[in-house]
């Protein structure tokens, strides 16, 4: 489909990070394997000299990694981000690159600047209100410098990206209210191997490993707390569900963050630590925990701008066929969920609402087949042909501009 191109893949996250293992690297492939790019280059920003990357050996597949130290200061991170932008400006020149994705706003502050350096066009993936998101969780206010700059050059990335990829039909639509050209915008949610996320057949043994009997009601949490995700609240709604399901239910948590931060959590919100499992574990661990669970929690923090977000963990839950527990306004999920009977939509935090909530919930762990109903979701609406999809649209070159920047190759 395309010849005698080179791309650039920006990413803002170590290869190894669980967000690269399963939303980058996925694109990657495709890109790799359905289309013609006579080169790959995929750069990321890797805070450990101990990195392995875990591609796939290709010939025409580059992986650049960009090495520096864990840095929180602000005036840290500029630097960061400015040192990153010369390497890959730098392999730009050294491999011709003729196009550039990149994956998420904050590496599309780079492909703007980029653009605007070389002119080489750039399309950004996951493309949502990060700055709203942070002010909305109270950890960015309008003054502070981080949410003024990157503000901007969301503005920058919309007025000057050849293509734009919300991850929910939500923005897609604010996106075309603002007046964005329709053939600008694709819709690409965060997607999931329905073949690697699937029920298994010998669940009760794989629970029996793990010390839980066929008896226990499972709740799983996978993710962080706070920012962007509920905390307290969180604990609230797990102690919640201790009570209403009673001395069978169990609680596994799923994190990257420090084990002892969650256990202190627990201890603070008087859970039973004996009948909560903490754990951090790669995709066959994930897989494996999500296989004996009965049902999944997803807990982002609501606000206006969350109707334009994808968790990945509900495409993986729903693969799994769990039911989810969600907050409302949540992206496209909360509405699906609710309409297609998939889970509960948490609306309060009050506890008559709860009760409901679980009663609710109750009913669908009752239906003889509701795994294989909610997995249907995950095929539908988060299908790695998603990717597939929608860089053909874009790279199709039917109404788009996009042409190599050397011809002499």
């Amino acid at each position: 489909m395309i010849g005698n191109m080179n791309l650039l893949y920006i990413g803002t996250w170590s290869v190894s990070d669980p967000l690269s293992r399963s939303t980058i690297l996925p694109h990657l492939e495709v890109l790799q394997r359905k289309f013609n790019f006579t080169k790959i280059v995929y750069c990321s920003l890797e805070r450990s000299l101990s990195t392995n990357s875990i591609l796939q050996q290709d010939p025409g597949m580059f992986h650049l990694p960009y090495f520096t130290k864990n840095q929180f200061g602000m005036v840290e991170n500029m630097t960061t981000y400015i040192k990153y932008f010369g390497h890959l400006r730098k392999a730009i020149d050294k491999h011709r690159i003729d196009a550039i994705i990149c994956r998420g706003v904050i590496a599309g502050c780079l492909g703007y600047k980029l653009w605007k350096k070389t002119k080489i066009d750039f399309f950004v993936e996951s493309f949502e209100p990060h700055a709203q998101y942070m002010l909305e969780a109270g950890s960015w206010s309008v003054w502070n410098p981080k949410f003024i700059i990157q503000k901007y050059f969301e503005n920058k990335q919309k007025k000057h990206a050849l293509g734009l990829m919300p991850v929910s039909e939500n923005y897609k639509k604010k996106l075309l209210s603002e007046g964005i050209e329709k053939k600008r915008i694709q819709v690409l949610p965060c997607t999931v191997d329905t073949g690697v996320f699937k029920p298994c057949q010998n669940s009760m043994q794989i629970r029996e490993r793990f010390g839980f009997s066929k008896d226990q009601i499972i709740g799983i949490y996978v993710g962080k707390f706070g920012d962007i995700y509920l905390d307290k609240e969180s604990f609230y709604i797990f102690k919640k569900s201790f009570q209403y399901f009673g001395a069978d239910f169990r609680l596994i948590i799923l994190s990257p963050q420090d084990g002892q931060s969650i256990k202190e959590r627990v201890h603070a919100h008087k859970l039973d630590p004996s009948k909560v499992k903490i754990s951090f574990v790669d995709t066959v661990g994930l897989r494996n925990f999500l296989t004996i669970a009965d049902f999944a929690y997803c807990t982002v923090r609501p606000g206006k701008s969350r109707l334009f977000c994808c968790p990945v963990k509900n495409g993986e839950y729903w693969a799994m066929g769990l039911p989810v527990v969600i907050t409302q306004g949540i992206g496209d999920d909360s509405e699906l969920i609710d309409k297609l009977n998939a889970g509960v939509v948490l609306h309060n935090f009050e506890e008559t609402h709860l009760i409901n909530c679980f009663d609710k919930l109750k009913n669908i762990l009752k239906e003889p087949n509701h795994k294989i109903r909610i997995r249907e979701l995950a095929k539908k609406y988060r299908s790695r042909e998603y990717i597939q999809r929608v860089y053909s649209h874009f790279f199709a070159f039917q109404h788009l501009t996009l042409q190599p920047t050397c011809t002499n190759k």
